[in-house]
């Protein structure tokens, strides 16, 4: 992937969705990017090929990288079940 493409929507996209999975790591992006840029999900499939600013992908990476959270914090929740039941 080159330059231009890890800055457009499709290229952020796609590496979400290569990093987390199919269908998750592509809706959390989707949800992010369309925040960041106040725009709906429908802007995003309509622009794939959008350059993001540069303050808009600065906000993206050191905010926004999507990861796997809950597997992250299985142990954690299983502690807070386990304090509740």
């Amino acid at each position: 992937m080159n330059r231009v493409d890890d800055a457009s929507i499709r290229g952020l996209i796609k590496a979400a969705t290569e990093t987390l999975g199919a269908d998750t790591g592509r809706l959390d992006a989707e949800v992010l990017l369309a925040s960041l840029l106040n725009k709906n999900r429908s802007h995003l499939h309509a622009w794939p090929e959008k350059i993001l600013p540069q303050e808009t992908l600065n906000a993206y990476r050191d905010h926004g990288q999507p990861a796997d959270r809950l597997e992250d914090s299985l142990e954690k929740a299983g502690r807070i079940l386990a304090q509740l039941a």
